[in-house]
C-alpha cells in the first residue's frame, strides 16, 4: 500500500504527527480507515515513532469525538513516539 494511502503511512512519510477529523479521513483509500469509520471513528491521532533518527513504525489513536485529541493530548503522546513536531 502507497505512504499516502493511509494516515500512519501519511505520518511516517512527512515524519510528523498526523491529526485526521471528520471528512479528511475518507480521502484514504485504506480498508483499515474505512473500517474504523463504520465503527464511528471520527478522529484518528498518528504519531511516527523514532529511534536513533529512523522512523520505523506510528503509534495510532482514534476517537469517536471529532474533538479527540487536541494540542495538550497530542503533546503529551508524543513523548512516546521521540518526537516533539505536531502536525495537523
Amino acid at each position: 500500500m502507497p505512504r499516502d494511502a493511509s494516515p500512519a503511512g501519511r505520518a511516517i512519510a512527512e515524519g510528523k504527527t498526523l491529526v485526521a477529523r471528520g471528512a479528511e479521513l475518507d480521502i484514504y483509500p485504506s480498508e483499515i480507515v474505512r473500517q474504523l469509520r463504520a465503527e464511528g471513528m471520527q478522529t484518528i491521532c498518528c504519531i511516527p515513532l523514532t529511534n536513533r533518527a529512523r522512523t520505523f513504525g506510528t503509534l495510532n489513536l482514534a476517537s469517536r469525538s471529532t474533538e479527540g485529541f487536541n494540542l495538550a493530548d497530542v503533546e503529551f503522546v508524543q513523548q512516546v513516539g521521540g518526537t516533539d513536531r505536531a502536525g495537523g
